[in-house]
């Protein structure tokens, strides 16, 4: 596995590189926080992987960042696992057991430059529309995840990350299902041989109580309005070299092969769920798609190494 997340690397660093020169000066001189997809340290595969977060870190060094450091909360349950272990959130100690923290070691060797991680507990809270969230106001940030089958949002990408900007021990009030239970799931995948999925599913969920569904996409419309008003998101990156199927957090690791950035979530997350064949994402309504334009995602598929732009690569492969 680890031959794989190095041999896709390249790809990251292609979308990265092709990211726009407005988007680069904004990090010169910055401390940029790479908020990265950390579920569980005791679940590597549901985790950004370390060679994902140190190409950020590099590319961020490569143009002028003062300063790199990683930090997220993980899942409410998670936080209890870590709590009970010692660990405060994604500290140190949860960076040894992902691989994370020999990463960053090496950024720092290459690059002379300050990296390590910050406690999110350290930082103040906000209220946005009605929900607290982490402050994150004194740094440009880059919102880094990788693509996931998810049983209660279908499609796990950038937009979905961003819940990690909300305190844990506010997260399952504020959205996760209360009374909502799952009575219908259908997984229709195709595993080939080596592990590559294409399409990559196509879940269909059914809950008891539509008002939590509601719910969590008021709460995630919020979470995508602060993350385009707040001024210091500077791009939302999904890793794509390795993808989980089945469950967000056990599923397996599966090859999908492409790297994305963006300045804008829901256009990230719209082009990638069209690229793996996912038919609908319940937050990421069709009706936003068409409001986007003049926003430009970059990806690059590792097979063709091509390039496109905004929704015209619904239409390749």
């Amino acid at each position: 596995m680890q031959g794989t997340q190095a041999a896709m690397r390249p790809t990251l660093q292609e979308a990265l590189g092709s990211v726009n020169s407005e988007v680069k000066n904004r990090i010169r001189g910055a401390q940029v926080l790479i908020k990265p997809n950390f579920v569980d340290p005791q679940i590597p595969r549901a985790c950004s992987t370390p060679a994902a977060i140190g190409t950020v870190a590099r590319w961020a060094f490569f143009h002028g960042a003062d300063r790199v450091l990683v930090g997220d909360d993980g899942c409410l349950h998670s936080q209890e696992k870590m709590l009970g272990s010692g660990i405060k959130t994604f500290s140190s100690r949860a960076g040894d057991l992902l691989g994370v923290t020999d990463e960053l070691r090496k950024v720092v060797a290459e690059t002379g430059k300050k990296a390590g991680y910050i406690e999110m507990a350290s930082l103040r809270t906000v209220e946005f529309e009605g929900i607290l969230l982490r402050d994150t106001s004194e740094f440009m940030v880059v919102n880094l995840t990788l693509p996931k089958v998810h049983g209660e949002y279908e499609f796990s990408g950038v937009c979905k990350n961003l819940i990690g900007l909300i305190p844990p021990e506010k997260r399952s009030e504020t959205v996760h299902p209360s009374s909502g239970r799952e009575i219908g799931l259908e997984l229709k995948y195709a595993v080939s041989s080596d592990t590559s999925i294409k399409p990559l599913c196509s879940p269909q969920i059914v809950y008891v109580d539509e008002s939590n569904r509601q719910k969590q996409f008021d709460v995630m419309q919020k979470l995508i309005n602060y993350a385009r008003t707040a001024g210091n998101f500077l791009l939302h990156v999904i890793d794509g070299s390795m993808g989980l199927i089945l469950h967000e957090h056990f599923g397996p690791r599966v090859k999908l092969g492409f790297a994305a950035a963006g300045t804008d979530p829901v256009q990230v997350d719209s082009i990638c769920y069209k690229y793996l064949n996912i038919p609908s994402v319940f937050y990421l309504p069709g009706g936003q798609v068409g409001k986007m334009a003049g926003k430009q995602v970059l990806i690059y598929d590792s097979d063709s190494q091509g390039l496109w732009t905004g929704l015209e690569l619904s239409n390749k492969k």
